[in-house]
Order: structure tokens, then C-alpha cells, then sequence
């Protein structure tokens, strides 16, 4: 009924080149209609490696994009329509909007990043990384760029982008939204739920990919 199209390619590398072209095409034609690209994660069912920082930001960036109410066109994969994802009501209860004189100080914000399952770095690099250094916390969102936010006290000074390489700030913006850097993050109810899953098991005699996927199902 919202008119929405899903376009399901082969791989990931098909979904990010199609998505640079429909957004290159829309430009030519002056045409604007929010196009998703949605990802599967870069790594095997239950492999011992996790998906890349990177792919778990897009994947999140998309997932969050899919609340607007505007027409979309959602790019995905056949293992990106078949993966568990975070329910729609911790998605909402896990964002902020982030503006310049926010009343919220660097302790405050260091404690939401490390909530929301952010990487603390000597220097910001890469999606997921955050650093807090004197009055100054770099952060790697959502945003093409990473954010520099600069504190007064109990509150937002200002908020810049800046560029990785050089570390140099960019031009200042209002305000951002700041999500989680990784699709798992630990809540209240995820922690309550292992509790009670560890409390009356012995691990030791599971088979693992039981184990994993049962576990995975505590977070979502």
C-alpha cells in the first residue's frame, strides 16, 4: 500500500553498485526517492568471526531508514531478507538526537557510546570507533563523515565533521543521530534473558550451533 520497491540482487557487491547507480540516474533525471541499500553480514552463520564495523553500520543505518514514511526503494540480498534483526521497539528506544547546547556532558555521552556498544580508540578511524579527549569526544557514526563534539561544561558547544586521514575539522552541522554501532548491544532485558538462559543449562553438553542459535535469540 506505501508504494515501496524491493530489489533483491545476488550479493552485496551487486546491492552497492546498484544503489550508486540509481542514486547517480536520480541526480540526472532530478528525481528524489530514498534508496536503502541493506546488506546480509559480511560473514557466515555462526562463524567465529563477527561482521565488519563497516557492515554492521550500514546495516543498522539501513534498518533505521526503513522508519521513514517517505517512498522508498530497499535494496537487499536473499540472506539479507532471511536474518534476525533487532525488533522495531528496541530500534526506537535506541536512538538520540544529538544538537549543539544539548544539555549532556562528556561522561554522559561516553556512557551512551559505550552502551550502545561503541569501540573506545586513540584515534577515530573507522565506523564504531569513538575517542574522548579533554573536552573534545570523535565519534563514527552513521554520517558519511565522523563527528567531532565539542563540550562547554554540561553541554554541546558545537558539532563538526571531520576527515580521518588528517584528522582536520570540517564544517559544523546542527545536530545528528546518534544509533548503536553494532546490531547487538546489551540491554537490560538481553541481560536479564542470559541470566536466566546460563542459570539453568550446562553449556558443555550442547552442540555449538544449538548454543549459538539459541543465544542469538536472547538479543532479538
Amino acid at each position: 500500500g506505501n508504494n515501496n520497491l524491493i530489489i533483491v540482487v545476488p550479493n552485496n557487491d551487486y546491492g552497492e553498485i546498484l544503489n550508486e547507480e540509481i542514486i547517480f540516474f536520480q541526480k540526472l533525471l532530478k528525481k528524489q526517492i530514498l534508496t536503502i541499500n541493506y546488506p546480509s553480514r559480511d560473514c557466515l552463520p555462526f562463524d567465529s568471526v563477527s561482521p565488519s564495523e563497516a557492515n554492521q553500520s550500514e546495516r543498522l543505518k539501513a534498518l533505521y531508514s526503513l522508519f521513514s514514511k517517505e517512498k522508498k526503494i530497499i535494496i537487499t540480498t536473499p540472506l539479507g531478507l532471511i536474518e534476525k534483526v533487532p525488533s522495531k521497539k528496541i530500534l526506537e528506544d535506541h536512538q538520540i538526537d544529538i544538537h549543539a547546547n544539548s544539555p549532556l556532558s562528556i561522561q554522559d555521552l561516553t556512557n551512551i557510546l559505550e552502551d550502545y556498544s561503541f569501540t573506545s580508540k586513540t584515534i577515530v578511524e573507522t565506523p564504531g570507533d569513538y575517542s574522548a579527549k579533554g573536552a573534545i569526544i570523535d565519534v563514527y557514526a552513521t554520517l558519511p563523515k565522523p563527528i567531532r563534539i565539542e563540550f562547554d561544561e554540561l553541554k554541546i558547544k558545537n558539532i563538526r565533521l571531520f576527515d580521518t586521514e588528517s584528522q582536520i575539522s570540517l564544517n559544523e552541522i546542527s545536530g545528528f543521530k546518534l544509533y548503536p554501532a553494532k546490531e547487538i548491544f546489551f540491554t537490560d532485558i538481553n541481560f536479564k534473558n542470559l541470566e536466566n538462559y546460563f542459570s539453568d543449562r550446562e553449556i558443555g553438553k550442547r552442540d555449538k550451533f544449538q548454543y549459538l542459535e539459541a543465544l542469538e535469540s536472547k538479543f532479538y
